[in-house]
């Protein structure tokens, strides 16, 4: 393909991914509505905490349960309002919903809970609740919800607590999240109810947006402006990434056909196997471009725990929220956390063992796409390798791959000066296109200090003995 055409499309793919990042009008008018659906929600609020400590006075009115009919939402076009009505929620929801709004958009409405004249602390400690010193705020809980519907009403209590855990779509969808901030307790009912933040910008502000990585979700958003025909692979690679892009694209028409019977499983676990820099994280991006999927990038430190039970948890929770969301989800070095069971010698195996049949299991419910990468697949399971749908072999490049990637990693805005040897290169030096990359980025650098945009052979010689060096190879 010629190279000045390649730059070409580049560049228009560039341009059109920028244009698809611009933001769109800001409707102030429908955001005023939102901001007056909202109050007339935290009014709600605000009288039910004022009726609860008013009951709290009288013997006989502390074990009354509250009548929590919330207001007509007025404005039921605003995002607040679509998204009750998305949900169907009902008024024990509505109330969840607000209380845990209420610390990110308007925390003063705890304000009455709280002791400030005698240092920041909670005044009663009837409706539960963390202080947050940091920002001197009340942080509601599950209890603070319970209590102020059900009082002492040790049925009532019961009751919602049993309601709020087991029959509730905003905790099942992880909308709002359960955080033990509190050293003194594990009970649940005393951890922080807290929105996610992309749902605080969606009902405030009508905003879309993505989950930011932390330790609820560790993981980062893949994005390229590459197509699949930028990605320096053989013919044989390029047929199998063909084959998981058609997948994603076509699996709901495949499953509608099916109906009931199921004979095609939804998920659809691939692998990415080969040495490192030889373009899988760049395929899974690639591949999420093309099918129009978010593809997420997961942080194995944070999710890997030496506590028994809690790696599952992590996990689940990310399976459970791209599964929804219908995200890719893209393991790199997953041999660290998928590697090959051992023979139980003691509880520590014993445990490790339980996790990768949880892990195995759940990689095979999960009706996204999941794409494994490893430097080398004999570290991964055998039991985990016959699940998979597909395993893509991304090898070292050879000469012609390789001379087409000093052309195609090469920096927009530079060239390389009049009769550089490329073919030479490309013959001589056995380098990845990571590996090619990171020797112009030193290149660019050099020609810079000269003050021109030409990358001489010299500089290119010195960068690969640089790149070399980090393998502690020579030439």
């Amino acid at each position: 393909m010629n190279f000045e055409k390649d730059i070409s499309r580049i560049k228009e793919e560039k341009v059109y991914e920028a244009n698809k990042l611009v933001k769109k009008e800001i409707n102030y008018d429908l955001i005023g509505q939102n901001a007056e659906v909202l109050g007339h929600e935290l009014n709600w609020l605000k009288g039910l905490i004022r009726q609860r400590l008013e009951w709290m006075k009288d013997e006989e009115s502390r074990s009354e349960g509250l009548d929590i009919t919330p207001p007509v939402i007025i404005h039921p076009n605003t995002p607040y309002g679509q998204f009750v009505h998305k949900y169907q929620l009902k008024r024990e929801e509505r109330l969840l919903l607000i209380i845990a709004l209420a610390p990110a958009y308007q925390p003063e409405v705890f304000s009455p809970l709280l002791e400030k004249e005698r240092g920041f602390r909670i005044k009663y400690d009837e409706f539960g609740g963390i202080t947050d010193n940091l920002n001197f705020q009340f942080l509601p809980t599950l209890k603070t919800l319970v209590y102020l519907i059900a009082g002492e009403n040790a049925e009532l209590t019961g009751k919602y607590f049993t309601r709020y855990i087991e029959e509730n779509r905003l905790l099942d969808e992880q909308i709002i999240v359960f955080r033990n901030l509190s050293q003194d307790s594990d009970r649940i009912i005393n951890h922080e109810l807290r929105l996610i933040p992309e749902y605080v910008a969606h009902l405030t502000r009508g905003k879309e947006t993505l989950p930011a990585f932390s330790s609820d979700f560790p993981a980062k958003q893949l994005i390229t402006p590459y197509a699949l025909d930028d990605l320096v692979v053989g013919s044989f690679t390029k047929e199998r990434l063909q084959l998981i892009i058609d997948w994603v694209n076509f699996r709901d028409k495949v499953l509608e056909r099916q109906g009931a019977s199921k004979k095609v499983k939804e998920g659809f676990p691939v692998l990415f196997y080969g040495p490192p820099g030889t373009g899988k994280t760049m395929a899974a991006s690639i591949i999420g471009k093309l099918s129009g999927k978010e593809v997420f990038q997961i942080d194995l430190s944070m999710v890997v725990s030496k506590y028994i039970g809690e790696t599952e948890k992590n996990l689940a929770r990310l399976f459970d929220k791209a599964e929804r969301k219908d995200w890719i989800l893209f393991f790199d070095e997953a041999d660290s956390l998928f590697g090959k069971r051992g023979q139980v010698k003691d509880a520590h195996d014993k445990y490790a063992n339980q996790e990768m049949s949880f892990l195995l299991q759940r990689m095979e419910q999960f009706t996204g796409l999941t794409i494994l990468a490893t430097n080398f697949d004999q570290n991964l399971d055998p039991a985990l390798t016959r699940r998979f749908q597909a395993k893509v072999y991304f090898p070292r490049p050879e000469k012609e791959e390789r001379e087409l990637l000093w052309q195609k990693c090469l920096p927009e805005g530079y060239c390389y000066e009049a009769d550089l040897p490329i073919s030479k290169l490309a013959e001589k030096f056995v380098l990845t296109g990571a590996n090619i990359s990171n020797i112009l980025k030193i290149c660019c650098v050099r020609s810079e200090k000269r003050g021109e945009n030409k990358i001489i052979i010299n500089d290119i010689l010195d960068a690969v003995r640089i790149e070399y060096s980090k393998e502690n190879k020579t030439f």
